[in-house]
């Protein structure tokens, strides 16, 4: 585990994270960004859309992703963010 995804077991918001949320952001760290079904295809997340979905609203709730649209088909995705207090200086 990395020094960064290390200081982030805890969201800005003070909610833990649980191990379907730590593996969903480090995958994204990785990527840069991904919809859900590049983070199953990619990722190799054997885990439903639907889970891999909720997961990403969860973290987006948290402050630890943001989300947005890509493509003329309004694809969602989520990019990785890192709150202020875990940027390195």
């Amino acid at each position: 585990m990395n020094m960064l995804f290390s200081l982030l077991l805890a969201a800005p918001t003070g909610e833990r994270l649980g191990p379907l949320e730590q593996r969903v952001l480090s995958a994204l760290w990785q990527r840069g960004n991904a919809s859900v079904q590049e983070l199953i295809v990619y990722s190799d997340m054997p885990q439903a859309y639907m889970t891999v979905s909720t997961t990403l609203s969860r973290l987006y709730k948290k402050q630890l992703v943001t989300r947005g649209w890509r493509g003329r088909w309004g694809k969602s995705f989520a990019t990785a963010t890192l709150p202020a207090t875990a940027k390195p200086n």
